[in-house]
């Protein structure tokens, strides 16, 4: 890790603003669990999967999302196809299975 920061989610877990600075060219995102490691652990319902999501960043700076969970990832309201990468704007709001959203903001 280089220490740059490559983006930020920002989201509400009960009721507690948060935010979580994505300091690596991949990161992975959902419940997590003891088999299942992710970056970004969400405490919220089982409709979001373990690891729901992932995002990476190209080596020409681009970074894109794939969709590995079981209910859903939508992009600005757009539903991904499931386990394809979907170039992810600079500024994008993502929504986990219809529980919780995480607005992305490229750095």
């Amino acid at each position: 890790v280089d220490g740059q920061v490559y983006g930020r989610l920002r989201y509400n877990e009960a009721n507690i603003d948060k935010e979580y600075r994505v300091l690596k060219s991949e990161i992975a995102i959902g419940r997590g669990g003891k088999a299942v490691w992710v970056d970004l652990k969400l405490e919220t319902a089982a409709d979001v999967s373990r690891e729901h999501c992932r995002i990476r960043r190209n080596s020409d700076g681009r970074q894109y999302i794939i969709d590995v969970s079981q209910f859903g990832t939508a992009v600005n309201g757009r539903a991904l196809v499931p386990n394809k990468e979907t170039e992810l704007p600079p500024k994008a709001t993502i929504n986990l299975a219809n529980v919780i959203t995480l607005e992305w903001e490229k750095s």
